[in-house]
């Protein structure tokens, strides 16, 4: 006599049940993908294992030197007051486009430079990219960012197209870095403080009106009259 814990393993393969039904094979078990924290299955980068992209952070080497190379300059040769200016990526009609945008709307500019350059030869006229760079960024990635700048103004004015470069900064240690490639007089884009930082950015608009001396500065957004000579324009215009 057999004693089997499991009576469906010792049933002949297609055994009439007394209740009239067929034993059926048992399903192998499958393990099913973990699901992230809003339910979907985690996404993984094709030909990767887990062990070999978690945590990974890359970055492009930083030690730079603006010295003799990507310096920067926009001369005051253009009617600036009679120019419509609207949003990079935004649509709409414009005779120029700046690039106080979100970081999203840039990225392609460097990492498909190609279609980048397309894009800004189509509008003519254009300030530098603004990468994104906060009060708390480490110096290293600060330079990075300015570097991406400078690199693709060069590019793009190697090609034809007017580009003014644009001011930004971070904590006063990032002045200096944040100033250098851009020639002295040159024509200069910034963008307006956002509210509750009015203080932190007159420190560094001080430091470039110093530092740099601008010709004309394309100041966009909220009004502080701080600036030399300057032309007060709005982040977004009506279409």
């Amino acid at each position: 006599m057999i004693d089997c814990t499991d009576t469906a393993s010792c049933r002949p393969k297609n055994m009439i049940l007394p209740w009239g039904g067929k034993a059926q094979a048992k399903k192998p078990l499958t393990l099913k993908p973990p699901k992230s924290l809003n339910g979907a299955p985690e996404k993984r980068p094709t030909g990767t294992s887990r062990s070999s992209y978690r945590f990974k952070v890359g970055l492009p080497p930083v030690e730079l030197s603006f010295d003799h190379q990507f310096a920067v300059f926009c001369p005051d040769a253009l009617p600036w007051q009679a120019y419509r200016w609207g949003r990079f990526g935004s649509g709409g009609t414009a005779d120029a486009r700046h690039c106080f945008v979100d970081d999203w709307r840039l990225e392609h500019l460097w990492r498909r430079f190609g279609q980048g350059l397309a894009k800004v030869l189509d509008a003519g006229i254009v300030t530098a990219p603004d990468f994104t760079i906060d009060h708390d960024f480490p110096l290293e990635l600060v330079q990075y960012q300015i570097w991406r700048s400078r690199v693709l103004t060069t590019y793009w004015q190697e090609y034809g197209v007017f580009v003014v470069p644009v001011l930004q900064w971070g904590c006063p240690n990032s002045f200096p870095i944040c100033a250098r490639g851009i020639g002295r007089g040159s024509v200069v884009a910034v963008r307006g403080p956002q509210r509750g930082t009015e203080c932190a950015w007159l420190d560094g608009a001080r430091f470039m009106q110093i530092f740099l001396q601008p010709s004309l500065v394309l100041h966009f957004g909220n009004k502080l009259e701080l600036w030399d000579r300057a032309l007060y324009l709005p982040l977004r215009t009506t279409r």
